[in-house]
């Protein structure tokens, strides 16, 4: 088959993933919906191209490991039981000069890219975690670390010995048998933050057209493998590269900011870019992340009820912080719709579902549902002797099917009955039991004030990458080890990050103080 390969740029705001969707939908409809790829390499990515409603087959719309791991009918990855890994290899396990290897450690690696970014920042990174990142680049075996090839090849043995493969170990496997079944045109969005590895199978794929979108000046992957600049070194089979040069996001103030970023990136893909006809602002503020640890102040206007949205981000997760304890003690509501797994940046989120399981209206509540809210509540003092466990089974046993009446006069104490069956949120507020992740007094008050619908956003830069807010407040603060890149040889990632950062403002940009005046950036 002969195959080209066309790179699409796409700078800040410049509708990516929406020209995707069209030029995706134009080729479904001269090639057939089946004949259409498109990969991602977040599922948050996915479902916003989902969301479009083109016309590609549903199950060709997939991150490319999900992609991988249905053509090899592949069972869950081998990451989900590092525990029996740890189990068979217990030399591996020990802290006597093994403490990158424990078992909490690598569990919590291998869960969540969030545990990767922050691991990353910091410089603490494990034995897996490291060479994962060197499988993902491709780097021959001979020439990693030696500790690092020898607990790899204890890892790659017990996968192969127990029958497992990691999700790693899904492309290379792929990217040796060819095994991506045919098809006309494969988009890959943000292909920039695409390793080696990932683009070698895609690459690999019996394609004729692969269309690589994305933008080298914002590669924010690296911990994961990634390479700056990768997708574009290739040559072979090039038949065309365009820009989308118009910038619907960004303002011009933002954009002088950024552009100023940008240019200090030295190993880059220079491309045409403008920003959208709108000033907004940039103002330096007076204001650091320590102003919220010592005084429990908040940046002024930060919710000022204009209904704008807000976006306070920094470098590392720890950093937000006191940001987030001023936030919960002024009752704002905030939350991270981008990684809505991240409990401590969306604490409202898990309190939304046990609203919508109990607030049902006129109907009674299904089995699922009412087991969503009866395990929220203490045993004594709300169920009859010895019946909360029963009733617990008895929703799981209903499922989708309703309650009645009756069961709730058979499992609940007598005095809670009139509560439960009128729906009153207030039963659950003074009968919840106790759950410590949750800051009740927080979810309460945010509640009780009806503006429990968050217009603040905290984050990393990372996580908040691809959104966007009226107002951005960006940190300077650096880890440690995001210092020592700055002021080294490896500078191009603190700048492709906070070139990311800055470019998140639709209005206003608000470039706030050092909290520690020797580990930050210069705004200058």
């Amino acid at each position: 088959m002969k195959k080209e390969e066309l790179r699409v740029y796409g700078p800040p705001g410049t509708g990516k993933t929406t020209w995707t969707a069209k030029k995706a939908g134009e080729y479904a409809e001269k090639y057939g919906s089946d004949q259409v790829s498109l990969c991602s390499l977040t599922n948050a990515a996915i479902r916003e191209v989902i969301e479009r409603k083109i016309p590609v087959n549903r199950e060709n719309i997939a991150t490319l490991h999900s992609r991988c791991k249905r053509v090899l009918f592949a069972g869950k990855p081998a990451e989900d039981d590092i525990g029996e890994f740890m189990e068979d290899n217990r030399g591996w396990a020990s802290t006597t000069g093994m403490s990158p290897c424990l078992p909490a450690h690598m569990v919590r690696h291998v869960k969540g890219r969030d545990s990767n970014e922050e691991n990353f920042a910091s410089g603490q990174m494990s034995l897996f975690e490291y060479a994962q990142i060197l499988r993902q680049q491709l780097i021959p075996k001979e020439k990693w670390p030696i500790l690092t090839r020898q607990f790899s090849d204890v890892w790659e043995d017990w996968c192969e010995q127990t029958g497992r493969m990691d999700f790693t170990g899904w492309l290379e496997t792929v990217l040796k048998s060819g095994s991506l079944p045919p098809q006309q045109v494969v988009f890959v969005d943000e292909a920039q933050d695409h390793t080696p590895l990932q683009l070698a199978v895609i690459r690999s794929w019996r394609a004729h057209t692969t269309i690589l979108v994305g933008d080298d000046d914002q590669c924010c992957y690296e911990w994961s493998g990634s390479v700056p600049g990768e997708f574009f070194k290739q040559t072979e089979n090039l038949s065309g590269e365009k820009v989308l040069s118009q910038s619907y996001r960004v303002p011009r103030a933002v954009f002088m900011v950024a552009d100023r970023w940008v240019k200090q990136i030295k190993k880059r893909k220079e491309k045409e870019y403008h920003p959208r006809d709108f000033e907004g602002s940039v103002t330096h503020l007076n204001y650091a992340t320590n102003d919220a640890l010592f005084s429990g102040e908040l940046p002024d206007g930060i919710f000022d009820g204009s209904g704008e949205t807000q976006m306070i981000i920094t470098s590392c997760a720890y950093m937000l912080d006191p940001i987030i304890a001023s936030l919960k003690e002024q009752r704002i509501p905030f939350h991270n719709p981008y990684r809505p797994a991240h409990a401590k940046w969306n604490p409202l989120r898990a309190f939304n579902k046990y609203i919508e399981a109990f607030k049902v209206g006129e109907r009674m509540w299904t089995g699922n549902e009412a087991w969503t809210w009866a395990k929220l509540l203490r045993s004594k003092g709300v169920f009859n002797p010895r019946m909360r466990g029963k009733f617990l089974d008895l929703c799981d046993s209903l499922g989708s099917q309703p309650l009645t009446e009756a069961d709730i006069e058979k499992y609940f104490l007598q005095q809670h009955k009139d509560r439960i069956l009128k729906q009153d949120i207030g039963f659950l507020k003074d009968e919840k039991g106790f759950t410590k992740s949750f800051d009740w007094d927080y979810i309460w008050n945010v509640y009780e004030s009806g503006s429990h619908k968050p217009k603040v956003v905290v984050g990393t830069i990372h996580s908040v990458k691809g959104g966007e807010a009226d107002n951005v407040y960006l940190f300077p603060d650096l880890s440690a080890a995001g210092l020592k890149e700055y002021l080294g040889t490896r500078a191009d990632r603190v700048h492709r990050l906070f070139y990311v950062g800055v470019t998140r403002a639709r209005k206003n940009l608000f470039l706030c103080s050092r909290s520690n005046p020797f580990r930050a950036i210069s705004w200058e």
